[in-house]
């Protein structure tokens, strides 16, 4: 990326690895949670898609959470992508892992509910 396209990176790749690791277990997890949740494919499919959009488009993603009004950056927040967005930004920009545990702890929590939810659904269907 730096040489193709002029992308600057000053992070450690083992500390930029190790958020997005968590970053994508999280999503992976709650993807799975949701499809306990709902009963038919396609609906699972429609809300995810919803869920999936609205999260890119608020979380900074898309565009940069700065430019929100003070209401929408306080939902914003809410939002796990925002976080993974900040964290991932941050250590690839160099930023000690420490300046984003908040971030960290949030996307941790995410996963934790969602895994219980996931494993609750499953192991019900399962038995």
């Amino acid at each position: 990326a730096e040489a193709l396209f002029d992308v600057r990176y000053a992070g450690s790749p083992v500390v930029t690895a190790a958020v997005w690791t968590l970053g994508t277990t999280t999503f992976f997890t709650m993807g799975f949670a949701l499809g306990g949740l709902i009963r038919t494919p396609q609906t699972a499919q429609a809300v995810g898609n919803f869920l999936f959009l609205s999260m890119f488009f608020l979380s900074g993603a898309a565009i940069t959470v700065e430019f929100f009004p003070s209401w929408l950056a306080l939902l914003s927040s809410a939002l796990p992508l925002t976080h993974f967005v900040d964290a991932l930004a941050g250590t690839w920009m160099g930023d000690p892992l420490s300046e984003h545990a908040g971030s960290l702890a949030v996307l941790l929590g995410y996963f934790v509910v969602s895994l219980v939810i996931a494993r609750r659904r499953f192991s019900a269907v399962l038995a």
